[in-house]
């Protein structure tokens, strides 16, 4: 009975700690438009900083930097969950080019990482991002 107790413990708390959340990247690339109206953004999240830099065609038009404070770092968590973001099968192009897309980093504490990708092209989707990312971005961008 201890050893299946001992078993339960130690997988679970694996599991957890396999699932805690170290980085999170959103970052929207805008469509070729002209530089004026060209704009992206990243926004980076760890359970100390929160950095967000505004950027056309690589001039950094906007770049701030602020302390992460635990109340918001466990929104952001619960975002990712609530937004149920994970890997699905890589949509095809076929032929379409441009458009915007959208690309979510997430790195875990043992070092497994998560790269999703949705680029809207041609009025589809494209990419292997499935979810709901625009939950993860309205609390990334909220602002503490």
């Amino acid at each position: 009975m201890r050893l299946i107790l001992l078993f339960l413990l130690i997988t679970n708390t694996s599991f957890t700690q396999k699932k805690e959340i170290h980085f999170i990247q959103y970052r929207f690339v805008d469509a070729s438009v002209p530089p004026e109206y060209h704009r992206s953004y990243t926004v980076t999240a760890t359970e100390h900083d929160w950095h967000y830099t505004v950027d056309s065609y690589g001039t950094i038009i906007s770049d701030s930097t602020q302390k992460m404070t635990e109340a918001w770092w466990q929104d952001i968590k619960l975002a990712y969950k609530k937004a149920k973001l994970r890997k699905g099968k890589e949509n095809e192009r076929n032929g379409c080019t441009g458009g915007t897309q959208v690309i979510i980093e997430v790195s875990f504490r043992e070092s497994k990482q998560l790269r999703l990708t949705e680029a809207r092209c041609g009025g589809k989707n494209i990419g292997n991002l499935r979810g709901n990312p625009a939950i993860l971005k309205t609390s990334l961008l909220r602002k503490d």
